[in-house]
């Protein structure tokens, strides 16, 4: 059976509110997003404009980098590669419906467990899309999950720390390595 991944991306952007939430998380990562493929291109996420597809590209095109960040690896079968992906477009199609959730992170500060129907913060969203598809136990509520939380996480291998403008690098490293492991698979 061919094994795949699933990465998860922590970031902290160099504004305001990130530094602030760095400061009280005592986390130095204050942003996180999913994302299926190994040229890394486009991961999704929540954020102030609601769900949104990200591009590192954008990221490392911004006036406001470099940023720091941390990518984590997680092997999975293709039929749960496939769940995952399914749910994220199925966000995709609906991405209108869906709301940024402010508030949500400041419950989940104070460990507030909650639902609101359509609103996620980033870090919500991300567990409750692994939890969901079995990529991971969910070991606490995902209205509770905040990015430190995703370090500590035994599924999740560290691939890359660093600045976000070499994790193109890092891309072509992780697809050689899928190009090998596919024909050893054969």
């Amino acid at each position: 059976m061919k094994q795949r991944h699933i990465y998860v991306l922590l970031m902290r952007m160099p504004d305001t509110v990130s530094k602030a939430l760095s400061l009280w998380m005592r986390f130095h990562y204050t942003h996180v997003s999913i994302g299926l493929d190994e040229d890394l291109e486009h991961f999704y996420s929540f954020g102030y404009s609601g769900f949104r597809i990200e591009s590192i590209e954008r990221f490392n095109n911004s006036d406001k980098g470099p940023f720091p960040c941390a990518l984590y690896q997680i092997p999975v079968s293709e039929d749960t590669y496939d769940r995952v992906k399914q749910q994220l477009m199925d966000f995709v199609d609906r991405k209108e419906n869906f709301k940024f959730h402010l508030f949500g992170i400041a419950l989940a500060l104070f460990r507030v467990r909650h639902k609101f129907e359509g609103r996620y913060f980033c870090s919500q969203f991300v567990s409750e899309v692994l939890h969901e598809c079995e990529v991971m136990p969910q070991r606490k509520h995902s209205s509770l999950f905040m990015p430190r939380d995703f370090s500590k996480q035994k599924e999740l291998r560290l691939v890359f720390q660093g600045m976000m403008t070499s994790l193109p690098a890092i891309a072509i490293t992780l697809e050689e390595t899928a190009e090998i492991l596919s024909h050893l698979s054969l």
